[in-house]
């Protein structure tokens, strides 16, 4: 019997669906959104039924607590930036319940907050991380080699050195190196392997110098040389020059030991 009465509400309100349907089908194409626009009964006070009303009343219910849910969710979900930050510096969209909150490896790190303690920083009332220089934490902006400052060039090459010489460079390497051969460069997951990669060697980087950001190579603007081995990225203030056997002789990179047991880069 109650399965028939529930059949029989859901059989009602179909109709009552097919019929609001059919009505708007029939009425004349709206040529003015000040006199002929329908207003929309929120109140469900238009079902045929009082069965039908609290099924309308229900669903506007639960459509009222979802939009309310979402716009919760929207202002949760941007982490704050550091005050006076452009736009492009503006921490991407991490939902709260998502991994990378909360880590005891700084790589598995998602958010600033959550790097803040490795960083030996503070957490602040503003919502902001502090280091002890009393600067705040900001995200890496990562620019094209070449358009880096003096400085941010400097920076990055010491701290790449003292990563190299630290061993941690190596072991990112060898982790590189084990996966050659498998999905990591063969396949879909080409892109989110190496976004992890990157992540994780732009962290080991900025633990050794906050201000540090990982650069990136823009080789098309080498295409349009008559030579690009000409490129100034091959000279000693940025990849560094080789000699006439190919191996890196001069810049930050210079004379550096391989995982392949050679005692320099080789290009």
């Amino acid at each position: 019997m109650k399965r028939k009465r529930i059949f029989q509400n859901f059989y009602l309100f179909f109709i009552f669906l097919l019929s609001t349907f059919a009505q708007q089908i029939q009425k004349p194409p709206i040529t003015s959104l000040n006199n002929n626009t329908r207003q929309v009964r929120t109140d469900c006070s238009d079902a045929p039924t009082q069965v039908l009303k609290q099924t309308c009343l229900k669903l506007r219910q639960i459509d009222r607590k979802a939009r309310q849910a979402l716009t919760r969710r929207v202002d949760d979900i941007f982490p704050p930036s550091v005050p006076g930050s452009p736009v492009w510096l503006r921490p991407l969209p991490v939902s709260r319940n998502s991994r990378g909150q909360v880590a005891w490896n700084p790589y598995d790190c998602m958010t600033l907050q959550c790097l803040c303690p490795f960083f030996r920083g503070t957490m602040r009332d503003d919502g902001y991380c502090y280091l002890r220089n009393g600067r705040p934490l900001a995200i890496a902006y990562r620019k094209e080699y070449r358009m880096m400052t003096d400085d941010e060039r400097e920076r990055f090459h010491a701290a790449f050195n003292q990563l190299k010489f630290n061993g941690e460079y190596e072991r990112f390497a060898r982790e590189h190196q084990s996966v050659s051969q498998g999905g990591a460069h063969s396949g879909p997951g080409f892109f989110p392997w190496h976004r992890e990669f990157i992540k994780r060697m732009e962290i080991a980087l900025r633990l050794i110098d906050p201000s540090v950001a990982l650069p990136y190579w823009d080789s098309v603007l080498d295409v349009y040389l008559p030579d690009p081995r000409d490129s100034i990225i091959f000279s000693p203030l940025f990849a560094g020059e080789i000699d006439m056997n190919g191996f890196v002789v001069n810049g930050p990179f210079a004379f550096w030991n391989t995982i392949e047991g050679r005692n320099t880069v080789w290009r």
